[in-house]
């Protein structure tokens, strides 16, 4: 009878600590990068611009990107091929800029990765400029290798 007691208990004070009943699944806060935090943290508020693109891709995607499209901060760029610059095959590109930072392209379900410093070529990545002589493997195998320059200017 005790055990039930203290059990009854425990849940009665977890329930009131938590701000939920009994029956219900807390609330778990979304995930937030480092540089996310850091900016709430100074009351610092990304710019946002536009991707200014001199892109050659070869191998299994193929496609010229140039011009202005997509969308870029001080953490994320990305566009998507066709509706931002007009390109086929349609693709997304994106860039994380955060303590792992990270380039991906989505092709038909197929994601090919990138990292800096990795020994697919040359990745270097500002918040304001991303520079690429690389390759991208996919999770599948396939492979395309990505040469130029992309330069955020800001709004």
């Amino acid at each position: 009878m005790t055990n039930r007691l203290v059990i009854l208990v425990l849940s009665t004070v977890l329930v009131a600590v938590t701000g939920c009943d009994a029956d219900s699944t807390p609330e778990v806060a979304p995930a937030v990068s480092a540089a996310q935090a850091q900016k709430a943290d100074t009351g610092e508020v990304a710019r946002q611009g536009q991707i200014n693109a001199d892109l050659s891709i070869t191998g299994d995607l193929a496609a010229r990107v140039v011009g202005k499209g997509g969308v870029c901060d001080a953490t994320d760029w990305s566009f998507i091929s066709d509706q931002d610059f007009g390109v086929r095959p349609r693709f997304t590109f994106e860039v994380e800029i955060d303590s792992m930072p990270k380039l991906a392209l989505n092709i038909d379900g197929d994601s090919y990765v990138a990292f800096p410093g990795s020994k697919q070529g040359q990745f270097e990545i500002t918040p304001e400029k991303i520079r690429l002589d690389a390759d991208v493997v996919s999770f599948q195998g396939r492979k395309s290798h990505l040469k130029g320059v992309l330069v955020c200017e800001r709004v």
